[in-house]
């Protein structure tokens, strides 16, 4: 019977593949197949071998059959016959992938660029198409660049890797700078590939699902991937291979901008072919046992997907005591089509013996990839290593346990729970010994986020088993790595299971402060105002004045981001005071950074310039270099607030003070190499050039800033640079160039900042005559109400009302007072200081007022632009 089998199958091998190729390169032609189906063959034995080659030869003898179909190429002169016939590159494995083959080639090869969809169930070959095509395109183009991720179960995916791979420090993540928006970097980093092809592939993409989320992923790599579907300036393809089809969140286009290559089941006649020798493994199923209803039902249920028919087959050969025929065909007709992976395996795992059960508990337990020896050690009365390892390759042959690169396993039910032991004692006690495996097996030494899996994992553990204080432990170890790559929110979710339940005030001071941190970077100011409360509280309580004062400066900081200056304000001189009394140079001067940032943002120059002298005192002072945290914080706090103060100067007009501040910070950058900088620098040097009239040295000047920054990576001096090369050809009248530069900068701008930006986009829209204008001037109005409602004498806001007022009244008769009203506001806020943005603001007026259907419609608020207030400019 065996050596039938074996005949067989090599048979059908032979008609498929030709035998002069299976004794050729061992690598190609028949030569993995054989592999494949000698190991098949030796663990099967009867009727399974017989139907497993009976299987393959049908499939053979159909391919050879649509072989023969085609069109026949006219023979070759003799002449060309000694030349080497060129081999398709694409794996013979694939079958009759062809359609799906050339859809994804011509994807990763000529776009559309940007989220690449490849789903289908457990075992129908996806990983195996997108290999074939990759070295298919690979071997077309040796400049390709190809980055391979493997989501694993209960792990996540961070933005800040698919960052690095496009910015070409694979494995190692993007490290974000103070306040730099993540999706602006990544605008950046894709800006920055020029004509680079990239490919990312995420193999088990449907581990990144949230639980509870349906089919959603985390919102910042949500954000990410649709950052990648809507901007074509790149050739970058991030390629998700998952079961099921992944949706964008609420707005989002990713998931649906192009269709997902779909491979869908068997054909019911391969799928009965095996099915057939599945479950005739060990001789349970004759020939006739199934009738043809029950093969249409079979075939209906269990999708023909191959690997429920794994599954029942599983449920065949590993059962204790044997469950028959009869009832599992029974079983499965009573089944709910869309749950029938999840009950086939929760009735194999209801009738394992126990050693088998005891290892799918430990898998369990563990929830992450692992290998034999980790099952064998979180096992009560440890067993044999070997015997645990042959327990686990009979469990993968049957797909119920996933086999991985490197001999690691794990369960791919997505409620792992489910499988632990019952009894609660014993079930605290496999958590416990799981989680002290994982210790001893964290990285030491991580330099990259995959590095970290095994700490994720062990987290993962504890807070399952409810050990919360240990948990907190392995979050600041952690944390402790994160932080050095500025990827600290990828512990958020483990501090909100932790907060409250860590039985130790100051523990839970501390990540309170540090949660209220981590939502306010992700723009969740509610609950960060909410962690930084009960953080303050606590430091109340137990007494820590120089903690509670870190905390108010962080709440400073937090409202500073909300655009709430004048809770800023209160917090940050509050936080002043006390760490001046504390001598706190670190946080003093912090604190003095942003007093210096709330009052230019209401208007008062001359005490934002004192507040900034002050803060780089404090960073000239002796005492400063050795105070913690100075090393990290004191030399990118001085470049920014000189860079800064050069600005402010620029708006006053004091050109010669501005220059000399410019001179300084590059001098800073220089001596330290920082290419980081010197963009900013440069960018600052362009705007004051800008506000001198030199509008060619200006654009030189920012051009090469832009280049820069994006060569470093640097969202903020982008946006600022292409706002002032938007600026220069607009007084040029060069629209065009002005619109582009201004479209472009408009992608790495935050709802609610840099107003401008969006002000110029609607500016120039309208001149180019696009109905578009009227909704950005809308959204500008919508914005800058916004930032007045939570500081009435945000100067900048209030110009931008005005404007937006004048666009969306230009060809309209209604009145133009409110637009004349915000801009007398302005400049009483002011009293009479920045007059380069009281002359931007004329300019940008006049030339909306160019585009009117009766020019002079908004003379009146020139006028009011045109009053200069109490006193004079300076």
């Amino acid at each position: 019977m065996f050596g039938l089998a074996a005949l067989t199958l090599t048979v059908a091998l032979g008609t498929r593949f030709g035998w002069w190729r299976a004794f050729g390169d061992p690598q190609k032609g028949a030569w993995p197949w054989i592999e494949a189906a000698s190991w098949i063959v030796a663990s099967a034995s009867g009727l399974a071998g017989i139907g497993v080659g009976v299987a393959s030869l049908v499939v053979a003898l159909r391919s050879t059959r649509n072989q023969a179909d085609r069109p026949t190429a006219a023979p070759q002169p003799r002449a060309d016959r000694t030349a080497a016939v060129p081999q398709p590159r694409r794996d013979p494995l694939l079958l009759d992938r062809d359609s799906e083959y050339e859809r994804l080639r011509e994807r990763l090869t000529e776009g559309p660029w940007g989220v690449v969809a490849v789903t289908g169930p457990p075992g129908i070959g996806k990983t195996r198409l997108v290999d074939a095509v990759l070295d298919d395109v690979m071997h077309a183009d040796r400049t390709v660049q190809v980055y391979k991720h493997e989501a694993e179960p209960y792990g996540r995916l961070d933005a800040l890797t698919l960052i690095a791979d496009i910015e070409g420090r694979h494995g190692r993540p993007a490290v974000l700078r103070p306040g730099e928006p993540l999706l602006g970097r990544l605008e950046a980093a894709l800006e920055g590939t020029e004509q680079s092809h990239i490919i990312i592939v995420v193999d088990s993409a449907q581990h990144l699902v949230v639980p509870g989320e349906r089919r959603f992923v985390d919102l910042q790599l949500d954000e990410a991937l649709d950052a990648f579907a809507t901007n074509h300036r790149h050739r970058v393809a991030v390629v998700l291979l998952s079961r099921d089809p992944l949706e964008a969140g609420a707005g989002g286009v990713w998931s649906t901008a192009d269709p997902p290559i779909a491979l869908g089941r068997l054909p019911k006649q391969d799928f009965t072919s095996l099915l057939r020798a599945a479950l005739g493994k060990r001789g349970q199923l004759g020939p006739t046992d199934l009738s043809s209803a029950d093969l249409t039902m079979l075939y209906r249920k269990l999708h023909g997907n191959p690997r429920c028919a794994q599954l029942m087959q599983a449920i065949v050969m590993h059962s204790e005591p044997a469950v028959g025929m009869a009832s599992l065909r029974a079983s499965v007709a009573q089944m709910e089509s869309s749950d029938v992976p999840r009950r086939l395996a929760d009735l194999l795992f209801q009738h394992l013996p126990d050693p088998r059960r005891r290892v799918i508990e430990a898998l369990a337990a563990f929830a992450t990839p692992v290998d034999a020896a980790a099952v064998a050690a979180a096992l009560a009365n440890t067993p044999n290593r070997r015997d645990v390892e042959a327990i686990l390759e009979v469990l993968a042959k049957s797909e119920f346990v996933t086999a991985t690169h490197g001999g690691r396993y794990h369960l791919e039910m997505t409620d792992v729970d489910a499988l632990l032991p019952r009894d609660a004692g014993e079930r605290r006690a496999l958590l416990r010994r799981a989680a002290d495996v994982l210790g001893r097996q964290r990285v030491t030494e991580p330099s990259s986020i995959d590095d970290l899996n095994i700490h994720f994992a062990q987290l993962r553990v504890l807070l399952r088993s409810h050990r919360y204080p240990v948990a907190h432990e392995v979050i600041e170890l952690t944390a402790d790595i994160l932080n050095r790559w500025d990827c600290g929110t990828l512990l958020l979710d483990q501090r909100v299971k932790v907060c409250g339940k860590l039985g130790d005030p100051t523990l839970e001071m501390a990540n309170d402060n540090v949660l209220g941190d981590l939502y306010g970077r992700r723009g969740d100011f509610g609950r960060a105002n909410q962690a930084y409360g009960r953080a303050l509280d606590r430091a109340n309580e137990i007494g820590t004045p120089e903690i509670r004062t870190r905390i108010r400066a962080n709440l400073g900081a937090m409202y500073w981001q909300n655009n709430d200056a004048d809770n800023a304000y209160n917090y940050y001189e509050q936080a002043r005071s006390e760490a001046e009394a504390q001598g706190a140079l670190v946080v003093l001067m912090g604190t003095l950074e942003g007093l210096a940032n709330c009052h230019r943002r209401s208007g008062q120059y001359d005490q934002a310039f004192r507040r900034a002298e002050e803060a780089l005192a404090i960073a000239a002072r002796p005492d400063f270099v050795d105070a913690p945290g100075a090393a990290d914080d004191g030399y990118a706090r001085t470049v920014r607030i000189v860079l800064r103060l050069a600005r402010w100067h620029t708006e006053m007009k004091n050109t010669d003070r501005a220059e000399k501040y410019i001179e300084d910070a590059q001098l800073m950058a220089a001596s330290r190499l920082d290419d980081w900088q010197m963009p900013a620098c440069q960018d600052a040097h362009a705007d004051l050039l800008l506000a001198k009239g030199s509008l060619s040295k200006a654009i030189e000047m920012a051009t090469d800033a832009v280049e820069q920054a994006v060569r470093v990576h640097d969202p903020v001096t982008i946006l600022q640079a292409r706002t002032t090369l938007a600026m220069a050809y607009l007084t040029k009248d060069e629209i065009p160039a002005a619109r582009k530069h201004i479209e472009k900068a408009g992608r790495y701008r935050r709802a609610g900042k840099a107003l401008i930006v969006l002000a110029l986009q609607a500016l120039t829209t309208r001149q180019s005559h696009h109905p578009a204008a009227r909704q950005l001037f809308d959204d500008l109005a919508e914005q800058a109400r916004k930032r007045i409602d939570r500081n009435a004498k945000d100067f900048g806001a209030h110009h931008m009302l005005g404007f937006a007022i004048c666009g969306q009244r230009l060809d309209t008769t209604e009145s133009l007072r409110p637009a004349r009203d915000e801009f007398t506001v302005a400049n009483d806020l002011t009293k009479a200081a920045a007059p380069y943005l009281r002359e931007r603001m004329r300019m940008l007026v006049n030339r909306l007022d160019s585009c009117a259907q009766r020019p002079g419609r908004l003379r009146p608020v020139l006028d009011a632009l045109a009053d200069t207030g109490s006193r004079p400019a300076g």
